[in-house]
């Protein structure tokens, strides 16, 4: 093997060479055996047994199916402490929530959600973002992470995604939801846990054919995890 069969230049040449050093038998390659991966440490639980900390949650459903009820839930527990579904919470903390539709509800439903559980949210732990967030904008995105960066919550919502997006932007469009995921990985990095909220009437492996961080079968998995 040559370093023409690439193409060749003198760095090119270089980074071969020094790959093919009888030493080095991974050419520098992230290559493991399968119980290499039985033994790589996991992000820890933040609800115990359904969502890890530096996670990317996809919850996907027809409008009018209390999705918005259901982050709102799962945000207010993860505020106060409280059991969610059933399962504990392992890290209690601040939160964000990206209201890009529906903002006027938000503090009617949020008490109401007080009352039936007997517990108070204190206001500074639930941070409400009243706009969508642009994320296809490179610098309204690096305002939203360097508010995270500083804020540290421990969960960011966006509801809803294609809200948040930013204007002249497609859902279905390959390149525009990969560059809507490059601040969710950042968000992620900062090991905070990044909820999106999608609404069509699809079914979610077609909803979700263009979202690069979804496997089609997960959210199904997740939702039906929900329901029982």
């Amino acid at each position: 093997m040559t370093a023409q069969t690439y193409g060749s230049d003198d760095l090119a040449e270089a980074k071969l060479a020094e790959a093919l050093e009888p030493d080095n038998d991974s050419f520098g390659l992230s290559i493991v055996p399968l119980d290499g991966l039985r033994t790589e440490a996991r992000a820890p639980w933040l609800v115990n047994d359904v969502i890890r900390e530096q996670s990317s949650v996809l919850l996907h459903g027809k409008t009018g199916t209390y999705k918005t009820f259901l982050v709102l839930d799962l945000f207010a527990s993860l505020v106060v402490g409280r059991p969610w579904l059933g399962n504990e919470m392992k890290r209690q903390g601040p939160v964000l929530y990206v209201a890009a539709e529906g903002v006027e509800t938000i503090a009617e439903r949020l008490d109401a959600w007080c009352q039936q559980n007997g517990e108070s949210v204190p206001s500074e732990q639930f941070q409400v973002m009243t706009t969508p967030a642009q994320l296809h904008d490179p610098l309204q995105a690096l305002y939203l992470l360097a508010w995270i960066e500083l804020h540290q919550p421990i969960a960011v919502a966006i509801d809803t995604l294609s809200k948040s997006m930013g204007p002249g932007t497609d859902e279905n469009s390959n390149s525009d939801m990969t560059a809507v995921h490059q601040p969710g990985d950042e968000i992620r990095q900062s090991r905070a846990r990044w909820v999106r909220v999608r609404s069509s009437d699809e079914p979610v492996s077609e909803s979700c054919r263009h979202d690069p961080a979804v496997v089609p079968s997960h959210p199904q998995r997740f939702m039906r995890e929900l329901r029982t």
